[in-house]
């Protein structure tokens, strides 16, 4: 959630790294090295790392996953409603409406009344 709006993220793996291939006989890790933005490189010792070629494979076919951060309310969590008329008490999670507003369930008179609120309203109950 970002300024009450439900936004997707992508994120590198390993941000700020490159993988190369090459043979050092032909190619000098200074001309590597020399290259705006690199560093230096990964080392055990003074040997840069070797990746196999076998994990160079996974990682590229390796499926993108939907993690949801974890102040992200769920359908069923219970959240409080920190703005509008109906500020304090607590609510149940139904689901999102679109990007910046959910549907929560209060309960008023001993029944489940469901809401259409900003999601900038609420914030997820520890």
């Amino acid at each position: 959630m970002v300024r009450g709006k439900r936004i997707t993220i992508t994120e590198a793996l390993f941000p700020n790294y490159l993988f190369v291939k090459c043979n050092p006989e032909e190619i000098h890790t200074t001309t590597i090295r020399s290259t705006r933005g690199v560093s230096h490189f990964i080392r055990f010792g003074l040997y840069p790392v070797i990746v196999p070629d076998n994990i160079i494979n996974e990682l590229k076919s390796a499926s993108k996953q939907e993690i949801v951060a974890p102040k992200t309310p769920v359908s069923g969590d219970t959240i409080i409603i920190t703005e509008g008329i109906f500020e304090g008490p607590k609510a149940i999670y139904s689901e999102p409406d679109g990007e910046n507003r959910s549907v929560i369930l209060l309960n008023i008179l001993n029944q489940n009344v469901a809401k259409l609120i900003d999601n900038k309203q609420f914030k997820k109950s520890d």
